[in-house]
């Protein structure tokens, strides 16, 4: 009885090892932009300049801290996963709606995933304009 009991307890053990070093092998983003022009996030508004964006979850891809590299502005996005469709490179998607900027979809990485970020009314409106222009900016690791 007793060989059993330890043969499960090292199988306890064994599991919840090999768990620990998944979780902690699982490396956050941290990607850098300069954004040459003021921008919206919901109703907050960014001065051009350096942002460092990363994530701040393990086990979630869809929270991210946004924050000038001055500390002055900061902010946590809570976005969703986004299938472009086709190959993207890092970068941050911006629609311009006039003279206004509003971030739209982060790509963190090359691949077809991103993230999306919730969509201002403005800028559901604006799609429809002839004056809308998506506008990208190039991610920096």
């Amino acid at each position: 009885m007793k060989k059993y009991l330890l043969i499960f307890m090292a199988a306890i053990i064994f599991v919840n090892v090999s768990t620990a070093n998944n979780v902690s092998a699982q490396t956050l983003k941290i990607i850098k932009a300069e954004v040459p022009f003021d921008f919206q996030i919901g109703d907050k508004t960014y001065p051009a300049g350096a942002y460092r964006l990363e994530s701040i979850a393990a086990r979630s891809d869809n929270l991210f801290q946004l924050r000038s590299f001055d500390r002055k502005k900061q902010q946590m996005l809570v976005t969703r996963s986004l299938f472009a469709n086709r190959w993207q490179t890092p970068k941050l998607v911006f629609y311009r709606i006039g003279e206004a900027y509003y971030l739209t979809n982060i790509f963190m990485e090359d691949g077809n995933w991103g993230f999306s970020l919730p969509t201002p009314k403005r800028v559901r409106e604006g799609r429809k304009l002839a004056s809308t222009k998506i506008v990208e900016v190039p991610l920096n690791k």
